[in-house]
């Protein structure tokens, strides 16, 4: 079972790897046809919104509808669970509706909370927008609730391999219907990519013969069940998505384009976490916690401090790569249509600041997935609401003195200090050398990012796939050279990784 379930991992991976690379490609889609202007800005801004809604509304059911499925399942019985689901399910649609009616009813106040700095022509088009994405608030949750549903069943597959084929159905969208109806491009592929992916899950649902009845009013009784058991999250998702809201508004403040520059910088760190979770939570916590729970501590110590090496290197062979070559890079992506070398460097630069970011989101992730793993979900909910909160008290402290590199200094700060209190937090034996042996490990990683900028500063005018390429070169040099000098054996690491994963 054990292995079954390490393949499972491996497969889901490698299909999340294909389409966040497909998701690239859309992405400098984007920017050739679309490039930094109004129009993608309340694109953005319009769609950020109604996941932020989604989010606020519907995040902590989601988040644990399967395990409280599987849960009423072998408690109840099928029967009783699907009931239950299907109640829910009214539930949801009912909420939902009632949700985007409301949406629907104020437009322009929304838009001043969302969009402040936007007026004329953009006040039309975030109307219109907004009035074309409101049902995906619906479409999408349905999807989300259905993939959970064949998940409970150990159907892992088709939602995954039906995203890839709705990314390639996005690029075909902008490529043929981009240079035509511009930005209601998006619109079209948002649909049919959603549509899809919900008519395969009912299909699939229908296949398996998972009998859901959905009734027109649903019973406060079947859905209590889920509702009470996802209430301790509601706290650190509304927090966050009030982060977000904030986030988008400050950054329509800062003028015209920047919330385009910011999604197109942030993009690369955005797959590096997908990739990151993937290798962390198919394997991390279940081990972590078989160990924990039989109070086998030794055996804890010495699994977390494997996954310490794992994270350091996985950390090592991405993020001083997109430091240090993230001109190139976002060239490379990004430098087409109206976007300008001025504006490529921009997002460069910030690129190079949320590449840093992300070392502190990824052990604030990995720490708080270990105090998850000795049963301290309480703390990592209230620390998660923490960061978010010091944030928002940052962004709005310092937006106008900080500018657009305000919110990846927020990310870092804020996630770094929750990281270092969800650390001290954790029951693990030998802490004071635990934390000389990350030190030791955090010394090789900013070597390999000084080394990597200080490079950039040469072969300024060699052509941009081969500077990737030297910087690539460079990196596969580097980092046995000071992992030898730091006593590291990479042999090992790279050995143990394949391990993990099956």
């Amino acid at each position: 079972m054990t292995q079954n379930v390490k393949k499972v991992s491996i497969y889901l991976f490698g299909l999340r790897l294909i389409r966040t690379a497909v998701s690239i490609i859309t992405v400098s889609l984007s920017a050739k046809y679309f490039g930094i202007g109004m129009e993608r800005d309340v694109w953005l801004l319009v769609l950020a919104f109604i996941t932020t809604i989604n989010l606020a509304v519907w995040g902590p059911i989601n988040e644990t509808f399967r395990t409280k499925f599987i849960f009423l399942r072998e408690k109840e019985g099928e029967v009783e669970a699907l009931r239950r689901t299907a109640s829910l399910l009214s539930f949801i649609v009912l909420g939902t509706i009632l949700v985007s009616l409301v949406i629907l009813l104020f437009p322009e106040q929304l838009m001043a909370v969302i969009a402040p700095s936007v007026s004329g022509e953009g006040t039309q088009l975030f109307v219109k927008m907004l009035y074309f994405l409101v049902p995906t608030f619906l479409i999408n949750q349905l999807v989300t609730i259905g993939t959970s549903i064949l998940n409970a069943y150990e159907s892992f597959y088709v939602p995954e391999i039906v995203n890839f084929f709705s990314g390639i159905l996005n690029v075909l969208c902008l490529l043929l219907l981009a240079p035509v109806i511009g930005i209601n491009s998006l619109v079209v592929s948002i649909y049919l990519s959603s549509i899809l992916l919900l008519i395969v899950l009912i299909l699939c649902i229908r296949k398996k013969r998972i009998k859901i009845r959905i009734p027109i009013l649903f019973s406060w009784e079947a859905v209590k069940p889920f509702v009470f058991f996802s209430i301790p999250f509601f706290i650190p998702y509304f927090v966050s998505q009030c982060n977000a809201i904030l986030e988008k508004s400050l950054s329509n403040l800062m003028g015209t384009g920047i919330v385009s520059t910011i999604d197109y910088a942030r993009r690369f760190t955005e797959i590096l976490l997908s990739v990151f979770l993937s290798v962390l939570s198919s394997v991390l916590v279940p081990i972590l916690s078989k160990y924990y729970s039989g109070q086998d501590y030794a055996g804890f110590h010495l699994v977390f401090k494997q996954y310490v090496q794992v994270v350091f290197l996985l950390l090592s062979l991405t993020i001083p790569l997109l430091i240090g070559a993230a001109l190139p890079i976002d060239t490379f992506f990004y430098f087409r249509g109206e976007v300008t070398m001025d504006t490529v460097s921009d997002i460069a630069l910030l690129t190079q600041f949320y590449g840093i970011a992300f070392i502190s989101v990824a052990f604030y992730l990995f720490f708080g997935l270990t105090l998850l793993a000795q049963n301290q979900g309480k703390r990592y909910a209230v620390f998660g609401a923490l960061a978010q909160v010091i944030m928002i008290v940052f962004d709005l402290a310092f937006y106008r003195i900080l500018g657009i590199y305000t919110f990846s200094i927020a990310l870092f700060i804020s996630h770094a200090l929750m990281a270092i209190v969800m650390y001290l937090n954790l029951d693990i034996q030998d802490k004071k050398g635990m934390t000389f042996y990350i030190l030791r490990y955090m010394l090789l990683l900013v070597l390999l990012i000084i080394t990597q900028v200080m490079f950039s500063q040469y072969f300024l005018s060699v052509h941009i796939i081969l500077k990737v390429i030297l910087h690539g070169c460079l990196l596969c040099i580097s980092l046995p050279i000071f992992a030898v000098i730091l006593g590291f054996d990479l042999k090992q690491y790279i050995l143990l990784i394949k391990m993990k994963m099956g």
